[in-house]
C-alpha cells in the first residue's frame, strides 16, 4: 500500500498512468506513460492540493511541540551576542550549532570505523561551523556549500532518518535529534542568521546544490515509488519480474528497473556531485553498503522488501516535514502553494516529467 494512502488518492493518481511502449523514445521501449484523460487536470490538481495540505498539517503539528517564535527570538539574540562578543556574563543561551557527536560523525578525522563513510565526503561542511558566529556574519567565511551541506545533515538528523545517528539506538541519539532541531529554530529566528539561512535555499555554480534539494529529491523519490506501488495495485505489470528475449525471468531484475524514467530519478535522487549531502538518506536505501561507501553501480530491487520500503517512505516524509518547518520558520517563500501550478516545479515534475506522455 502506498504511503499516506488513507489521506492521498494514490490509486486515482496511478490510474492516470500506464506501462506500455512509448513512441517518443528511440529506440521504442516500454515506459510509464501519462495517459490523456479528460479528468486528468482536475485529478492532478486535487492530488497536489491534498499533498500540500498534508505536508503543512504535519509541519504545523511538529512545530507545536516547540516554544513560540517570541521565545526563540529572545534566545537567538542572546545566543548570537554571546558567540560574537566572546561570551557575556549571564548569557542564557550558550551552545554549539551542532554537538561534538555530530561533528565527530561527519567532520572528524578518519579512524577506520564504519563512520568513515560519512566523513568529509566531498567536503560536507567543517568543524568551524559549530559556532553560531560563523552563521551570523554578513560576509560568510569559507564555501557556501559547507553551510548548505551542514544544514542538510542537520535536517536529516532532526528527522531521525536512516542513516542518521539519531535514527540509531546510540545513547546520544535522542539528544542529538533535539539539539539540531533547536539550533535550526534558533538560526531561523535571528535576523542575521535567518537571512543567511534563506540564502542557502537556492545556490548554484554550474548545478543546483541549495538546501531546497532536500525537499526536491525527497519529493522526487516519494512520488515515483508511491506511483509504482499504486500502479501495481491497479494491476499494472510495471513491477513484475523482467524477462529476456526468450521469455525467461532475469534474476534480480524487475520491469521498473529498466525504465529510463527510473534511471533518471535514481541519478538525481541518489547521484553524487558537489553539495550532495541530501542524497545520503537515499544512498542508504537504493544501494547496498560496501567498505566505507555504497555500491552505486548496482541498485537494489527496492520493492522486494516492503517493510524497508514503507520505513523509507515514512522517513523521507519526515524529511519533508522538517524542511517545511525550518524554511517557513525562517520566513522563506511558500513551499507548497496548494495547487497544481504551485506544485508543478517540485512535486509533479519530480516524477512524471521524467515519464512520457501518450502520443
Amino acid at each position: 500500500m502506498a504511503h499516506q494512502a488513507h489521506a492521498l488518492p494514490w490509486n486515482t493518481l496511478g490510474s492516470l498512468f500506464q506501462y506500455k511502449f512509448s513512441h517518443t523514445i528511440e529506440p521504442q521501449r516500454k515506459e510509464i506513460i501519462l495517459i490523456q484523460k479528460e479528468s486528468e487536470p482536475k485529478e492532478i490538481a486535487y492530488f497536489c492540493r491534498a499533498f500540500a495540505q498534508r505536508v503543512r498539517d504535519f509541519s504545523q503539528s511538529e512545530r507545536a511541540k516547540f516554544d513560540s517564535c517570541d521565545i526563540y527570538q529572545r534566545r537567538a539574540e542572546s545566543w548570537v551576542k554571546a558567540a560574537t562578543n566572546g561570551g557575556q556574563p549571564g548569557s542564557e543561551e550558550v551552545r554549539l550549532v551542532f554537538p561534538e557527536v555530530f561533528n565527530d560523525r561527519y567532520f572528524g578525522p578518519s579512524d577506520g570505523s564504519d563512520d568513515d563513510r560519512f566523513r568529509n565526503h566531498l567536503c560536507w561542511g567543517d568543524t568551524y561551523l559549530q559556532s553560531v558566529s560563523e552563521w551570523s556574519k554578513e560576509e560568510l567565511l569559507g564555501s557556501r556549500i559547507d553551510y548548505g551541506d551542514t544544514l542538510k545533515l542537520m535536517m536529516m538528523e532532526a528527522a531521525g532518518t536512516s542513516p542518521a545517528l539519531s535514527a540509531s539506538p546510540a545513547p546520544e541519539a535522542a539528544s542529538l535529534k533535539k539539539h539540531v532541531m533547536e539550533s535550526m529554530l534558533l538560526l531561523a529566528n535571528h535576523p542575521a542568521t535567518r537571512s543567511n539561512l534563506r540564502s542557502f535555499v537556492n545556490m548554484h555554480h554550474g548545478h543546483h546544490f541549495g538546501v531546497s534539494r532536500v525537499a526536491e529529491e525527497a519529493v522526487r523519490s516519494y512520488m515515483y515509488l508511491n506511483l509504482l506501488v499504486a500502479m501495481q495495485e491497479n494491476r499494472s505489470d510495471v513491477c513484475n519480474p523482467a524477462k529476456d528475449e526468450d521469455g525467461l525471468e532475469i534474476p534480480g531484475q524487475k520491469n521498473y528497473m529498466n525504465l529510463l524514467s527510473f534511471k533518471r530519478m535514481l541519478n538525481s535522487v541518489a547521484g553524487t556531485y558537489d553539495g550532495d549531502s541530501q542524497n545520503l538518506v537515499h544512498w542508504d536505501f537504493f544501494y547496498n553498503r560496501i567498505e566505507l561507501g555504497w555500491d552505486h553501480e548496482n541498485p537494489k530491487d527496492i520493492l522486494e522488501d516492503r517493510e524497508a520500503l514503507a520505513e523509507y517512505l515514512k522517513s523521507i516524509w519526515r524529511v519533508l516535514v522538517v524542511y517545511d518547518l525550518v524554511i517557513r520558520e525562517a520566513g522563506g517563500i511558500r513551499i507548497w502553494k496548494g495547487n497544481a501550478d504551485g506544485l508543478s516545479s517540485t512535486t509533479m515534475t519530480s516524477s512524471w516529467d521524467m515519464t512520457s506522455k501518450s502520443t
